[in-house]
């Protein structure tokens, strides 16, 4: 099993080394590997514009010309759109669209941002700020295509968490409980293992085969081999 993901990277900056830190995170704790693929286009598009209070800056799948998307492979099951905003005030250091470029998990990040080459100080462990967020944001796909292709819940807390059925969202650690002997998160990276862990090797098939032929398919619940503390509440 392989999920094909498309590193599109505007204004030629090289990636590689972030995208390999990762990726080998990613792959060293989720049941179905990641194959990553880069392709370098030039000028970023117009941005979308976020007012109502956000007056902010984003590329949003939308503004992807349709000759940009044509150069991209056919294969790709996930998008990740890497841009500068040439110092615009930027919305978020990532940003989900759900199903976007060919109705497929598009994730939008704009890299040239002082923390994007600096060690991360929220998951250490000599990663950077961009493997980081890649791992992050890769993780809310992984959510998309379990919410918005096959229309199961997300967990947002403990209590809806249950191994093989939901899939625990990123952003809420705080709301979710570490293992027995700790009272808090050691830090994101730790929180990040478990939270990719949590995808059962079923739900792993699942979004193999949405790559693959871009349908769902049934999917059976399973136990956790780990005993995982989390569960639904009674």
């Amino acid at each position: 099993m392989a999920l094909q993901v498309e590193f599109v990277v505007y204004e030629g900056e090289n990636q590689d080394a972030h995208i390999a830190q990762a990726v080998s995170f990613i792959n060293a704790n989720l049941c179905v590997q990641v194959v990553p693929h880069v392709t370098y286009l030039k000028q970023t598009p117009s941005l979308h514009y976020y007012g109502g209070g956000w007056n902010c800056y984003i590329l949003a799948p939308w503004n992807v010309p349709q000759s940009d998307i044509d150069q991209l492979p056919a294969n790709a099951c996930i998008f990740m759109l890497l841009w500068k905003a040439h110092d615009m005030p930027i919305c978020m250091g990532g940003a989900s669209y759900g199903l976007g470029i060919r109705a497929r998990p598009t994730d939008s990040m704009p890299y040239d941002n002082w923390w994007w080459t600096s060690p991360s100080d929220t998951y250490g462990h000599n990663l950077t700020g961009a493997a980081a967020i890649f791992i992050h944001e890769f993780h809310h796909m992984l959510e998309s295509i379990w919410y918005d292709a096959y229309h199961n819940p997300l967990a947002m807390s403990t209590a809806e968490h249950t191994y093989g059925v939901t899939i625990p969202h990123m952003d809420r650690m705080e709301y979710f409980t570490p293992p027995a002997e700790q009272t808090a998160w050691l830090d994101q990276y730790q929180w990040s293992e478990w939270a990719y862990q949590q995808i059962s090797p079923e739900m792993c098939r699942a979004l193999d085969y949405y790559c693959l032929y871009g349908l769902v398919r049934p999917v059976s619940i399973e136990t956790d081999p780990n005993n995982a503390v989390v569960t639904t509440a009674a």
